[in-house]
């Protein structure tokens, strides 16, 4: 009976994703199943996901559909070459975020773990309920404004950025501590745009360069791929989805932290766009990054201190006074590899 009902949802699926993609791309309705159901069966897109990649105009190249992979087999390669039991390392921001600063990776200024058992701040003590919520926010040590998000938050789901003497603690205990989706949350630093990329985005989003490294099996590490993302909005985060944040995304030249065009997804939700700017005007195609050769010289003495897993997704801030790690994704997706199926055969076979 199961199987039926995953047909009958497939078959439904299929028919949803045609219809879109013939009014956003035209043509035949047959051409355009035939296509859904091969990069499917090929690559392992479902249908939404192959519609959203663009992958679904008929008129679209053979060669430059092949060259895209699921996120369905990126992770099939990843885990081969990450221990699935070191997610952990990198999953849990509370974990990540004490290791690295115990072996010198920079990040941001960790204040407190809050809700996770009782919790912790520097020097050991609670952070389990609203007072010792209250005691934190009142130090004079701390910046005015703060970041507050899930220990296993994904997708910039439940990020908060707050200005401490305007919250309540009791209010703010109680939202997390309620949360029906995340249990931990930590507490930190509000990084900042370096001023040559603050330019891009109409407000204070900080926007992040994903940086992704493989350790070959000579302890060698290569930088695979760059991209940058720009906050095209004024959300508290970055985060890309797919193109259904309305943020935009660049790729990066690797050799200079170039940017090349603006990527941002087409209103019909049938693929993406590339523009030289965006939709504000301002030029993002041909700007140079900021500390780009310190971004990457960073991530490669990084990358040595979370193996075994030898692939790492690194979101990097880059602020005025250098770059910082601000996650690292031993599961991520590779954002605008220009040929993510070499990306993955490197991973596979590095």
């Amino acid at each position: 009976m199961r199987g039926v009902l995953r047909a009958a949802r497939g078959t439904s699926e299929l028919a949803r994703a045609v219809r879109r993609a013939r009014r956003g791309h035209g043509g035949s309705p047959l051409a355009i199943a035939a296509r859904a159901r091969r990069v499917r069966r090929r690559q392992g897109f479902d249908y939404p996901e192959a519609l959203r990649a663009g992958l679904l105009d008929p008129l679209a190249d053979e060669a430059w559909v092949a060259g895209h992979v699921s996120r369905h087999r990126m992770l099939d390669v990843q885990r081969r070459a990450n221990p699935e039991a070191l997610g952990a390392l990198s999953g849990d921001k509370g974990v990540f975020y004490r290791y690295a600063a115990a072996v010198g990776i920079p990040t941001p200024e960790l204040f407190g773990i809050f809700g996770v058992g009782i919790g912790w701040r520097p020097g050991g003590r609670a952070l389990a309920d609203a007072a010792d919520l209250a005691e934190l926010l009142g130090s004079a040590r701390l910046p005015e404004t703060l970041v507050v998000k899930p220990v296993d938050g994904y997708h910039g789901r439940g990020v908060r950025v707050l200005r401490r003497h305007d919250v309540d603690p009791r209010r703010l205990a109680a939202e997390l501590a309620g949360d029906p989706e995340f249990e931990g949350w930590v507490i930190q630093e509000r990084l900042r745009d370096h001023p040559a990329i603050a330019r891009l985005s109409a407000g204070d989003t900080l926007q992040t360069a994903r940086i992704v490294t493989l350790v070959g099996r000579d302890g060698e590490v290569a930088v695979l791929s760059g991209d940058f993302r720009v906050a095209i909005g004024d959300g508290p985060t970055d985060n890309f989805r797919s193109g259904r944040s309305g943020n935009g995304q660049a790729g990066v030249r690797l050799e200079d932290g170039v940017l090349g065009g603006l990527r941002l997804p087409r209103p019909d939700g049938c693929g993406l766009v590339e523009t030289a700017e965006t939709p504000a005007g301002v030029r993002v195609e041909g700007v140079a990054l900021p500390h780009w050769p310190a971004a990457v010289a960073m991530v490669r003495a990084a990358a040595l201190h979370l193996l075994p897993a030898r692939t790492i997704g690194w979101d990097v801030a880059l602020t005025a006074n250098g770059p910082v790690v601000v996650e690292a994704n031993m599961f991520y997706w590779p954002r605008t590899s220009p040929d993510q199926g070499l990306l993955a055969a490197r991973i596979d076979g590095g």
